[in-house]
Formats: structure tokens, sequence, C-alpha cells
């Protein structure tokens, strides 16, 4: 997770990292977070392979190393993000106890005691806007 101001950054890998430090940062601010949620949509084949090679299969060598190339800003953006996580995340749990605890709180979560629907009341008056497009 990437901190800028108001601005954040995740990466998938590095979730539960992400919320240990997002709680530190609210918490900063007199705002409780409890970050403990029940996995959903696993899958269970491990996705931890090299997918480059898969990727060059399915759409050529040429044209992922093109793709490659002009993402390449993307990948240095993505590298410092997870690096400052990492920077961020080692500072608040030298010893991996808080993100023991975030697994062992969101194990013990019952998929019927969490509220899963948010309801938003509509607007009092709609407004039509016309688009070109």
């Amino acid at each position: 997770m990437l901190f800028n101001k108001n601005i954040v950054v995740d990466t998938i890998d590095l979730f539960d990292q992400s919320l240990i430090v997002l709680k530190s940062k609210l918490k900063k601010h007199s705002i409780h977070f409890d970050p403990a949620y029940i996995k959903q949509n696993q899958n269970s084949e491990n996705k931890t392979g090299n997918n480059y090679e898969l990727i060059q299969d399915l759409i050529g060598k040429q044209y992922l190393e093109h793709l490659t190339e002009i993402n390449s800003q993307d990948y240095e953006l993505l590298s410092n993000a997870r690096k400052r996580l990492k920077e961020q995340y080692s500072q608040l749990d030298h010893d991996g106890i808080l993100l023991q605890n975030l697994r062992l709180n969101s194990q013990k979560l019952d998929i019927s005691s969490v509220k899963t629907t948010v309801s938003i009341p509509p607007p009092e008056k709609w407004i039509i806007v016309e688009s070109n497009l």
C-alpha cells in the first residue's frame, strides 16, 4: 500500500499486510478499523507459478515483449508501491504477530454474522444528463 496524502495503492499479494498498514494510518486519526475479513471467491489452484511463459504461449513472444516494454512504468510503479508497503509493514510488525492475529481473527468470522449489504437511498430528485457519446 502506497500512501501519499489521501491516495492508497494496494497490491493483492500483500493484501493482509496492507490492511495492517491501513489500520495503523486510520488509528492516527482516531478511526477504529477491524481489518478481519471472510475469504470469498477462492480458487484452489496455486497461481504463484511463472505466468510470463503461459502468457507468452498464449499471445506470442514478440507481442508480450512489446507489452512489457510499453508498460515498464506501470511495473516500476508497482515495484515501488510493493517496496514502500513492505517497509511500512515491517516497521509496524517486526515479529509477524499483527499478521498472525489478523489471520486468526479472520478465520473466526462467520459469514452469517457479517452484514454484507449496504443500503444507499436514491437521491430525492433524479437529474437527467444528456450525452453525445
